[in-house]
């Protein structure tokens, strides 16, 4: 993303998630005392679980998927309020995230509930359709839950795959695009 971002002339900067003692007090963009605040032009990239340039930042075994889960939701302070702003003041697409996913589901129900339902933007999850064996009606059904369960907390779900997606997202933008 970072790449993607610097090669359309923008100036984006990485951020990681604090989550455990080892990541914990190294440098930040956040840190008191800056003056910087995401831009368009200076937008900020944050690995929620970890980047590859920092192994010990990385969510990567059962254990570490645990911890950050309790640590995510017990410490208020764990995301900058930058990135809290951002989260729940703007419309989120939720790309890669299975809705079974405990990280989404962690994520979004602190999301919701921390958010009053006016102030909600609506916002997407791609998902791929649920399988439904020998019975077409069983995934169906699940999707219809799923929609109804996330629609009443402002959530479209999107059932594609994340290509499929991509490709209506650009077919949109360039119809949208075409008309001004």
């Amino acid at each position: 993303m970072v790449q993607a971002l610097a090669s359309q002339h923008k100036d984006p900067r990485r951020e990681l998630c604090q989550w455990n003692e080892l990541v914990r007090g190294s440098p930040s963009v956040f840190d008191a005392g800056s003056s910087y605040d995401p831009t368009p032009a200076n937008p900020v990239v944050y690995h929620l679980h970890g980047h590859n340039r920092v192994p010990e930042s990385m969510v990567l075994t059962d254990d570490d998927y645990l911890d950050f889960l309790v640590r995510i939701s017990s410490r208020e302070a764990l995301l900058p309020h930058q990135i809290q702003r951002a989260l729940t003041g703007s419309s989120l697409l939720f790309v890669g995230y299975s809705l079974s996913d405990w990280t989404f589901r962690v994520l979004y129900r602190g999301l919701v509930s921390a958010t009053e339902k006016s102030l909600r933007r609506i916002s997407v999850t791609v998902q791929l359709p649920p399988p439904s064996g020998d019975d077409p009606e069983v995934g169906q059904n699940i999707q219809n839950y799923m929609d109804q369960y996330f629609g009443s907390t402002d959530m479209k779900v999107s059932w594609c795959t994340a290509r499929e997606f991509c490709a209506e997202l650009k077919r949109r933008w360039d119809n949208f695009s075409s008309r001004g």
